[in-house]
């Protein structure tokens, strides 16, 4: 962790994959980061639980399907195939993920495809 100022802090983000917190720095804000794609959300996620006060905004990772298989475990990413895109409000709208497959709501991305938020992804790898 690392203490800056919150206009400091976003023109560093500018540019940047993680430019999307830059909304988020108002007021006393901590910024935690590692190389470890899971350290930086397990400490703070830990904090909050002790720390009923902290409360956690957002976060950034990586910005393709690649790098989200990546985050949740190095053997997806190596086995990664494709990934089947489906958008959250579709998906509670149709109620479940067969059903917004059936109304052509779910499309097929490979591994350059750019994450939204919003996005839902089920990740088919080989290992």
């Amino acid at each position: 962790m690392k203490v800056a100022k919150n206009r400091l802090a976003k023109i560093a983000l500018e540019g940047t994959d993680a430019a999307v917190v830059i909304p988020l720095l108002t007021g006393p804000t901590v910024i935690a980061y590692s190389s470890d794609p899971v350290a930086a959300p397990k400490v703070a996620n830990d904090f909050a639980k002790a720390n009923e006060k902290f409360v956690i905004l957002g976060g950034a990772m990586g910005k393709t399907a690649l790098d989200a298989a990546a985050e949740i475990h190095s053997d997806i990413a190596r086995g990664f195939i494709r990934c089947e895109v489906l958008r959250l409000e579709e998906l509670v709208a149709a109620g479940s993920r067969a059903e917004a497959a059936r109304r052509g709501q779910q499309r097929l991305e490979g591994k350059t495809y750019v994450v939204e938020d919003g996005d839902v992804l089920n990740i088919r790898f080989n290992v």
